[in-house]
């Protein structure tokens, strides 16, 4: 497995995530005076949470046709945290022409020029980064 991109699963890396949470927690609390419970609950819901949309991932590894619906999903979801950064009611509509600008055309022409493979885990990788980099600006 020397050239594979999993990480590996040991002991080693719980270990390190553990004393990764532990001083997230502390600088938490040191650093904005905040409840260390509420990084200790993200810091415990994310390894979970990132599980789930990597099976997901995994099952959508060969249907190309899936990975669009997958995608619609991400920027539905985009759309939501967009528009409510925005303001608490009415402006989806804002983060659905923002992101779209963003994603749409550099997606097409990815594909067009033919640097973006026609495949279920390339269109989740690129596709996916791109909304989720459109949502957060």
């Amino acid at each position: 497995m020397e050239n594979s991109t999993r990480l590996i699963l040991g002991s080693q890396t719980w270990i390190l995530l553990a004393i990764m949470l532990m001083m997230a927690v502390l600088l938490w609390r040191a650093a904005l005076g905040r409840s260390p419970r509420e990084m200790l609950i993200a810091g415990l819901h994310a390894p979970i949470q990132l599980a789930a949309v990597a099976l997901v991932i995994a099952w959508l590894s060969n249907r190309a046709g899936w990975a669009f619906a997958f995608l619609a999903l991400m920027f539905a979801v985009a759309v939501w945290i967009s528009g409510h950064r925005v303001a608490s009611t009415g402006r989806w509509r804002i983060a659905v022409i923002r992101i779209a600008i963003a994603v749409v055309p550099v997606a097409a022409l990815m594909f067009v020029a033919g640097v973006l493979p026609f495949t279920a885990l390339a269109i989740i990788a690129v596709l996916g980064q791109q909304i989720g980099g459109s949502c957060r600006s």
